[in-house]
C-alpha cells in the first residue's frame, strides 16, 4: 500500500529553505537546527513527506538533500496514484466476479430472492458491523438501544464517529445502560460527550441482551446460542414492534443519565434493592454478581454495606429484613428461598 504525506506547514518552511539555500543542504544541518528562531524545528516527518511526494531527493553516500521541480513531482504523484486506483479496481473486480459465481450456487436453491429475510443470522463480526453500518447510514428518524454493559474504549472509538454523523443528521438516538456502568469515569465521559451532541442516555436495574433497533424497522440481537459472539438480524415487523414496545417500556422506567464523573448517583438505590432481591432468594455472590453486571469483588463490597447498615448476620437475612421492612418486594420469591442458576 502506497503512504500520502500532505505538505504540512513545516515541511513548506523546510522546502523554502532549501531554495533560499541555493537548493541543496546537508540533511543534518537542516534537522539540526536549521529551522528558524521561534519556528518548530523541523523533523524526520516533515523530510520523508517531501521525500515521498518527490519534491527533494536525498544523497545516499551523503546525505545531501536537493530540491525537485514541483511540476514532476505533481506528475510522479499523480501516476502512482493513478496506478494504485487501477489496482484497486482490478481488485474490486475480482472480487465481484467470485461473488457473482457464488451468488449463482445459492441460488440453485430455489425459493430465494434479492429481499433480505425475515430473520437472518451470521457470526461473522465484519459481517455484523456492515449491517449495522448500512442500517445507520439508511436509518432517518430513530436509533433505540440497550446495552448490557459498557462498551470497550476499543468499541467506543469504532462508533462515537458513527453515532455523532447520525445526530447531526437529526437522527433521535435512545440507549439504556445498567445503572452499574455508571462506576466507570471514562464510561460517565463518554456519555457526557454523547449527551451534549444530543443522545439520550438512560440506566436501569436490568439490561439483559444487547439489542439495536433502527426505525422500527430492522433489529439487531446477540446471538447468545454462538460462542463467536454473532447476532441474529430481525426486520419481521411484529418482532420488531414488540422488541422496540419492550424497550420502549424500559426506557420510561429509566433513570436519565446525570455526569457526576464518578459513582452510582441517584441509581445507588436500585443497584442495592436488586442486589437485596437475588440476596433474599439465596443466589450466591457469583451469581449476584452476574445479574447484576458488575464484578463479584464490587458486588461483595455492597453486599458488606448492605449488611452493615440493615445489622444483619448474612445475606439470607438481609434479604429478608429488607423485605419485612418494605425496602424491596420479595413476593415473587413465594414466601420462600429460591435458587438461582448461573
Amino acid at each position: 500500500m502506497t503512504m500520502s504525506h500532505a505538505v504540512t506547514e513545516t515541511a513548506e518552511r523546510l522546502y523554502r529553505l532549501l531554495v533560499e539555500s541555493g537548493g541543496s543542504a546537508p540533511r543534518d544541518v537542516l534537522l539540526d537546527g536549521g529551522s528558524p528562531a521561534g519556528a518548530a524545528p523541523f523533523s524526520e516527518a516533515d523530510l520523508d513527506a517531501l521525500v515521498s511526494l518527490h519534491l527533494v531527493s536525498v544523497e545516499p553516500g551523503t546525505g545531501l538533500v536537493s530540491v525537485l521541480n514541483p511540476r514532476l513531482a505533481l506528475t510522479a504523484s499523480v501516476a502512482r496514484r493513478a496506478a494504485e486506483i487501477s489496482r484497486l479496481h482490478a481488485e474490486s473486480e475480482q472480487v465481484r466476479e467470485g461473488i457473482e459465481s457464488l451468488q449463482e450456487v445459492y441460488d440453485s436453491l430455489g425459493g430465494f430472492d434479492d429481499q433480505p429475510q425475515a430473520v437472518e443470522r451470521t457470526s461473522d463480526l465484519q459481517v455484523i458491523r456492515s449491517l449495522l453500518s448500512d442500517a445507520g447510514q439508511n436509518c432517518v428518524s430513530e436509533v433505540l438501544t440497550a446495552q448490557p454493559e459498557a462498551l470497550q474504549e476499543s468499541a467506543v472509538a469504532d462508533s462515537r464517529p458513527r453515532d455523532l454523523a447520525l445526530l447531526q443528521r437529526g437522527v433521535r438516538m435512545r440507549t439504556i445502560y445498567p445503572h452499574t456502568v455508571l462506576s466507570s469515569p471514562a464510561v460517565q465521559r463518554h456519555f457526557s460527550i454523547m449527551q451534549a451532541a444530543g443522545s439520550e442516555i438512560r440506566t436501569a436495574s436490568g439490561i439483559i441482551e444487547r439489542v439495536v433497533i433502527f426505525d422500527r424497522k430492522v433489529a439487531f440481537l446477540a446471538d447468545r446460542t454462538d460462542p463467536g459472539g454473532g447476532a441474529v438480524i430481525i426486520r419481521e415487523p411484529a418482532v420488531v414492534e414488540y422488541l422496540y414496545q419492550s424497550l420502549e417500556q424500559t426506557w420510561r422506567l429509566a433513570t436519565p443519565f446525570v455526569y457526576t464523573r464518578v459513582g452510582y448517583g441517584e441509581t445507588i438505590d436500585d443497584i442495592k434493592a436488586g442486589i437485596l432481591r437475588l440476596m433474599a432468594a439465596g443466589a450466591k455472590d457469583e451469581v449476584v454478581a452476574k445479574r447484576m453486571n458488575m464484578s463479584t469483588r464490587t458486588c461483595r463490597r455492597h453486599i458488606s454495606e448492605i449488611l452493615a447498615e440493615l445489622g444483619a448476620d448474612s445475606r439470607f437475612q438481609a434479604g429478608m429484613l429488607a423485605g419485612r421492612l418494605g425496602w424491596i418486594d420479595t413476593s415473587w420469591t413465594e414466601g420462600g428461598r429460591q435458587d438461582i442458576a448461573v
